[in-house]
């Protein structure tokens, strides 16, 4: 095999073998300029305040425009430092907007993780781990609350670990090294974890691992491939088989529910997770899949063709040749 197709595809010396999890690149946020920490009038004030009213507390700066003030960012703080020729400044710290989102559950201790974890019972959880000081924490939460908008059989929870030691003994607990960290639970337990990941990478594990609202058919065991089979009528069916760990399977999945929404008129889109349980094991066996992902395409409860590999272009060119088989 090249070494490019690597990047696309896992190679399975035995099926039960597990793929190796994704490179975790940890991204830290660039600071940030004065002027985006301060409200309108605020940052008007400062700009014409003479030297002495910059040692003044700041709380008196908010004096000038108290009602523009944003609503969610936290209060600013002053503190006095030295600069190189002795001279006593005040030093303005950040105003750090306040990840609170009614979408996104706040997780305050132990107990309320466990409530949560428990209510959820066998829907996906999705724990954002970080800090309200984080810039990494700022940029990615805006993607989270908005997971959790457009994938409602979804639950979604934050832990900060500077508000208390409750929290933070939550963070030490889940092993957190990196902020955001981002741990998936089912059932109450722990099924995957992510440390600094793209916005589109963590759309795609939410997708994979826990979006029952999209139309690719999970298939468990014979009677769901038996039910898939019978009832796809001519239409094309793309099986798409991996496994749970698979990094390049987890990266086409978000293409693979695209294209069971726009192909729904003549194509069935299904998946099989080979290390799931015994019998999807031996699905991929019999159908020789040596690498993940793997895709059957099929035509009255026939192989027509098959795909190796995770690029999305490649994908949708096989699906697109084998159209015509359905029209």
């Amino acid at each position: 095999m090249e070494a490019a197709a690597l990047v696309n595809k896992v190679t399975l010396p035995h099926v039960a073998v597990r793929s190796a999890n994704r490179n975790q690149i940890a991204a830290r946020g660039k600071e940030r300029p004065l002027s985006s920490f301060l409200c309108g009038g605020c940052l008007k004030a400062w700009r014409q305040a003479p030297l002495q009213a910059l040692k003044a507390p700041l709380s008196r700066l908010s004096e000038f425009n108290q009602s523009t003030r944003p609503k969610n960012v936290r209060r600013v703080q002053a503190s006095a430092v030295l600069s190189g020729n002795g001279v006593s400044q005040t030093r303005l710290n950040p105003v750090i907007p306040v990840l609170h989102n009614e979408k996104v559950e706040t997780v305050h201790n132990k107990e309320g993780l466990e409530k949560i974890l428990e209510e959820a019972k066998d829907h996906l959880v999705v724990v954002e781990y970080g800090t309200s000081e984080s810039d990494s924490v700022q940029q990615m939460h805006p993607a989270l609350v908005s997971l959790a908008i457009s994938c409602p059989d979804v639950k979604f929870a934050l832990v900060l670990g500077d508000e208390s030691e409750e929290t933070e003994l939550l963070m030490d607990e889940a092993e957190v090294k990196t902020v955001p960290h981002f741990v998936f639970y089912k059932n109450g337990v722990k099924i995957h974890e992510e440390t600094g990941i793209s916005e589109d990478m963590l759309t795609g594990d939410v997708l994979y691992y826990g979006d029952t609202s999209s139309q690719v058919v999970d298939i468990h065991n014979q009677a769901d491939l038996d039910r898939l089979l019978d009832n796809s009528g001519d239409k094309l069916i793309v099986l798409d088989m991996g496994l749970k760990y698979c990094g390049p399977c987890v990266k086409v999945y978000p293409t693979v529910v695209k294209l069971a929404r726009k192909m729904a008129g003549f194509a069935v889109f299904a998946r099989v997770m080979g290390d799931e349980n015994e019998w999807c094991q031996e699905l991929l066996q019999r159908n020789k899949v040596l690498e993940v992902p793997t895709f059957i395409f099929l035509k009255d409860k026939k192989q027509q063709a098959r795909y190796v590999g995770s690029s999305r272009g490649s994908l949708i060119g096989e699906i697109l040749k084998l159209q015509g088989l359905c029209q």
